[in-house]
Formats: structure tokens, sequence, C-alpha cells
């Protein structure tokens, strides 16, 4: 039993101490890729130390082996060793993982590119381009970087044109991504194609750029090119003075071997445009030593061709041709590569290729298209259907308000006749209650009168002000009188309100509606004198009390 309890335990813990392992293993991946942004050097040499690897999953192995290439780039040291990259574009694409897939891709393609091999190396570039493409937030900077190297292979291959569309779009993403440091290599490589097809304008346009970048920040490395690359364009554009001082600046940043002789070389040929032979043999002796070191066949191709110029130009023909045969045999070493590596013809299969699945997501894009088209029919059905109950559910509630609007004034002259009946009966009323306390039998007598008088208008409304006026002290005259501005009409209203009538009630005596009222109302008020605050009804009351 209790061997049993201990096996259950076991098999409990283990899926927890895995959880744990791969908890571990992840919070080792963020943590490099912080330090590979902030200490690219420390990231590189955590990445490179003996790692009990053997602990780790394949998920760890396979960040840890990019990483290790991140790093490695960022410190310039050789990747041309890690072919095993294109394992981790695999793992990284069936996973699903674009932004991951994508770098791998990337760095498969420095590695050929670093072993020459132009073709592959412009696949996987493509290949990274096309996968960066399909996520949400492309990475800009390795966006540039994909499209910096494509315009090399392209300069490889003599390609300008879409070597200097390559080079543009590099620069658009790195100032994207405020990279400037990045934008401004773009910028060199710009200034260099545009030398080599004599597009002087725009080679010191992009060279001037990257000169001002590399002062500002102090880069040795950019400014030494920079200098180099300003210098040609002036040496080009017969202006050798410039460009000697140029060269000169350039010459006292130490940098490659090849790089040296390359500047001594140009500043060499710029002594001799200045008509100082002594220097010009001065300056491209300096390195005559290292030439043969020298790995960049096209430099010694210029090398020996200069050599070539010289010894022709001193009538030495067997040196001449010796030196002529040595740039043939250069040149022919640089182009070997290229010849085997036709990129252009490369990119245009890969598009060719890519271009076979068109239809088959074309075929889905129409699919999605009549189901969009389907659903916005049925919406439109609805909208219509909606639209129809609505408008004949509006017709009938039109026919009940006309059927109510022909009604309306036959009922308006009932309403009218009952509360002029009860405007008659309401006026007696209001004259017995004016003076409760008066049992003077002439008011009796006009009571009497009133109630059995006769149901003319006008005779009626002579009744009541004879008696309104009996007991208001003549405040009809007396309005007549002092403001004779007033209408009869008005003179009425001011008598009704006076008597206590409510406005519903003088509308129906005088048969105008509301907004009538008040507006003759309003008239009296100013034609009275009577303030924006001022009651009317108390007007009315003063005047009375001040003729009693």
């Amino acid at each position: 039993m209790k061997t049993t309890g201990h096996v259950v335990i076991i098999l409990l813990l283990v899926p927890v101490f895995h959880f744990c392992d791969e908890n571990r293993n992840h919070h080792f991946i963020d943590y490099m890729e912080d330090l590979i942004e902030e200490d690219p050097a420390k990231a590189l040499e955590v990445l490179t130390s003996d790692y009990p690897q053997e602990e780790f999953d394949l998920d760890f192995y396979m960040h840890n082996l990019l990483y290790k290439l991140k790093s490695k780039d960022k410190n310039d040291v050789d990747i041309s060793e890690d072919t095993i990259i294109m394992l981790a574009g695999t793992y990284f694409k069936e996973k699903r993982m674009k932004e991951k897939t994508a770098l791998a891709y990337y760095y498969s393609a420095r590695v050929f590119l670093e072993k020459k091999n132009f073709e592959k190396s412009m696949v996987y570039l493509l290949k990274a381009e096309d996968c960066l493409t399909k996520t949400t937030n492309p990475d800009n900077i390795l966006m540039g970087l994909i499209f910096y190297y494509q315009g090399y292979l392209f300069v490889e291959q003599a390609n300008y044109d879409k070597a200097i569309q390559c080079y543009l779009s590099s620069a658009h993403f790195f100032q994207k991504a405020r990279d400037a440091r990045n934008e401004n290599y773009a910028d060199i490589a710009l200034a260099s194609i545009y030398l080599l097809i004599n597009d002087f304008k725009n080679a010191l346009y992009h060279s001037s750029k990257t000169l001002q970048f590399a002062r500002k920040n102090h880069d040795s490395l950019c400014l030494s090119e920079s200098l180099k690359r300003t210098g040609s364009i002036y040496k080009h554009t017969e202006s050798p003075q410039v460009a000697k001082l140029l060269f000169l600046e350039a010459l006292t940043i130490r940098t490659s071997v090849e790089d040296m002789i390359l500047k001594c070389l140009f500043l060499s040929e710029t002594y001799l445009a200045l008509d100082q032979p002594d220097s010009a043999v001065y300056y491209i002796s300096l390195f005559q030593d290292d030439i043969n070191g020298c790995k960049d066949f096209i430099i010694k191709a210029k090398y020996y061709e200069y050599l070539e110029q010289q010894f022709q130009l001193w009538g030495d023909d067997t040196s001449a041709l010796s030196n002529a045969r040595l740039v043939h045999l250069y040149l022919d070493s640089a182009m070997m590569g290229a010849k085997n590596n036709s990129i252009t013809e490369m990119t245009e299969k890969y598009h060719a290729a890519k271009n076979q699945l068109l239809p088959q997501l074309l075929t889905i894009q129409h699919g999605v298209l009549i189901i969009l088209i389907m659903l916005l029919f049925l919406m439109a059905v609805l909208l219509f259907l909606t639209t129809v109950f609505e408008s004949k559910r509006k017709k009938k509630t039109w026919v009940i308000v006309e059927r109510q609007e022909i009604d309306l004034p036959h009922n308006k002259e009932k309403v009218r006749d009952i509360l002029y009946q009860r405007f008659e009966i309401a006026k007696k009323l209001v004259l017995i209650q004016s003076n409760p306390g008066n049992n003077d039998r002439k008011l009796i007598s006009k009571i009497n009168e009133i109630f059995y008088g006769s149901n003319d208008l006008n005779y009626n409304w002579d009744e009541f002000y004879t008696l309104f006026n009996e007991f208001n002290n003549n405040m009809s005259i007396k309005l007549g009188q002092s403001y004779s501005q007033l209408t009869p009409e008005e003179v009425h209203l001011c008598c009704l309100i006076k008597s206590g009538y409510t406005t519903k009630n003088i509308c129906a005596i005088l048969n105008y509606a509301p907004i009538t009222i008040r507006m003759r109302e309003t008239n009296i008020r100013k034609k009275l004198g009577i303030s924006g605050k001022g009651s009317l009804i108390s007007f009315l009351e003063d005047l009375c009390n001040n003729h009693a």
C-alpha cells in the first residue's frame, strides 16, 4: 500500500517539475532577449558558456542558437560556420512563430553570404521578407537589414537599379525604426552605387549625409568610409585638392588592411591628378608588402590596374602586361561566384514559384468575398423589409391622425357649446361670489335677471360688464379711458383674468388658442407698462383699489 502511494506521489510531482523546468527556460529566454539589446558582449559571453544543454528542451536549444547568432552579429563576430541556424528556421516555422522564423531565415542568408553562395542567400532573404510581412507589427530594423543585404547581392551582380531600390527601402525602414546608424550605412551604400553609375549629384547628397552623421556621433568606422566615398566623388568631379584632404583624413583612421590599401590607392591616384608623382609613389608603396595577403580580389585588381597604368606611362610594356594579367586573374576570381549565381534570374524564379500559389489564394479570397456579398445582400433585404413594415405602420398612424383631424371640428363645436354653457353658469357664480356678504335687494334682483336673461352673447357681455363694474369700481370703463390703446378684446381678456378665469376657460370663451391668449397677454403687459417680473393680476387689482 505504501509503495502504491509513493508511485502516485511521484507521478503527480513529475508534471510539476516539468512545468517548473519549462518556466525556468522561458525566463532565461526573456532575459536573453533584453540582455542582447542592452549588453551584446555580455549576452555573447553567457550564450557561449558551457551550459548543460542536455537538461534543456528543443525549444530552448533553438532559441539559444538564434540569440547566439544575434549576439555574434552585434559583436561583429564571424557567423559563417553556424550553418545549423537553418534548422532553427524550420523549427520556428512549424511552431508558427513568424518573427523568429524571419530572424532565423535572415541569419541563414547571412551565413550563405559569408560563404559566397549568393543564390541561397537571396532565397533565405526573400523567405525572411515574406515571413516578416505577414506579422502584425513587423520589425522595421530587421526589414531594413533584409533589404540592405538584398541590395548588397544585387551590387555583386552589377544590377545597380535593383540595388538602389533595395537600399532606398532599407533606409526607409531604418528611418521608421529611428535607427540612425543603420540608416547611415544604407546612405553609404547608396553613395557608392551612385558613384559607380556616375550619378555624382545623388552620390554627393548621400555621402554628405553620412559624413555629417559620422562627425556628429564620433563614429570612426563610419567616418572612414564616408571620407573615402566623398573623396572619390570629388576625385571624379575634377576637385582633386578637396579629394586629397578627405583621403588624408581617412588615412588617419586605422581600419582593415584591405581598406587602408584602397585609401592609399585612391590617394595615389589623386596625387597623380595633382601632378605630384613622388607623393603618388610614396602612398602606393605603403602597403606593397600587404597586397598579397589581401583577401578582397576587387581591391587587388584595382591595385594592379593602377600599376599597369603607371608602367604604361613609364614605357615599361613588359611590367604593364604582367600587371594586366594579374588584373584579369583577380577579376575572374571575384566574378566566379557571380557567374555561378545569377541573383536576378533566381529572384524571378522565386517570385514565379510564389505566383503559382496565387490561384489557390484567389480561390479562397473569392469564397470569402462571395460569403461577404451574401451577408450584405441578406442585410439589405432585412433593411428593406424593416423599412416596408415601418412605412405601413406610419401609414396606419397617419390614417388614424387624419380621421381624428376630420372629427376634430365637430368635436370642438361640441366642446365649445358645453364650455359656453359652463361659462354662463361660471360667470353668474363669480358675480354671486364677488360680494358674498352683500344682501342688497338690488344685487339679488340683478342676479335673478342674469339667471333668467337672454342667451345673446353681446347681451351677456353687457350684463357681465354691468355687474363686473359694479363690484370692481368700473374697472372696464377706466381701462378704456386710461389705456385707450387697448382693444375691446384685450379689455375682455383683462376682465376675465380679474374675474379668476383660467386660461383654459378663457380659450373656450373667446374661441382662441392658448398661444393666442399668451401673445395677447404679452401685448397687454406692454401697453400697460408692466415690467418683465410684474404680475398682470396684481396690476388690475391695484387699478381697482386706487380708483375706489
